[in-house]
């Protein structure tokens, strides 16, 4: 594919989600268990106190729930990003919230999810661990995935 200004915002996304694709997040989450290399990021500028989640969606499967376990005071948040790379929408509360492509507006819709950890307590780690195993996603239809990796 040539990427152009023209098209440049959707080849962008098409490499990210790919990528997620391709760590075998196709319609459920991959959890990073581990902060990333400083050389080898997920995303640009990865925080260094964060452990993050992330599945890529085929919303003509149909829609998507997520089930979010209360985090309690701890910071999380639930990042929407459509196809175009844009951000409808970011979540902080626990419980269950649906995606359709109405409400997205695209076919693929990519969920980010991050959650605070201190890096030094390992008990802590296991706790957000934890967190990430009690999500839970329901989707009726096997998503398909027709996008550009070039990772």
């Amino acid at each position: 594919m040539h990427v152009s200004p023209d098209n440049f915002i959707r080849a962008e996304t098409d490499l990210y989600f790919g990528n997620i694709v391709g760590d075998g997040a196709l319609g459920e989450f991959t959890h990073f268990r581990d902060f990333g290399p400083l050389d080898n990021q997920l995303v640009v500028r990865q925080n260094r106190d964060t452990l993050y989640s992330a599945g890529v969606f085929d919303l003509d499967a149909g829609p998507v729930t997520v089930t979010l376990p209360d985090a309690g005071a701890r910071f999380r948040s639930l990042q929407i990003i459509t196809e175009d790379h844009y951000v409808p929408r970011v979540i902080y509360t626990p419980g269950r919230h649906t995606f359709d492509r109405a409400g997205i507006g695209t076919r693929y819709v990519m969920l980010a999810l991050r959650t605070l950890v201190d890096p030094n307590d390992p008990a802590d780690l296991a706790a957000v661990h934890a967190l990430q195993d009690g999500v839970v996603v329901d989707q009726v239809a096997c998503p398909l995935f027709s996008g550009l990796r070039t990772k």
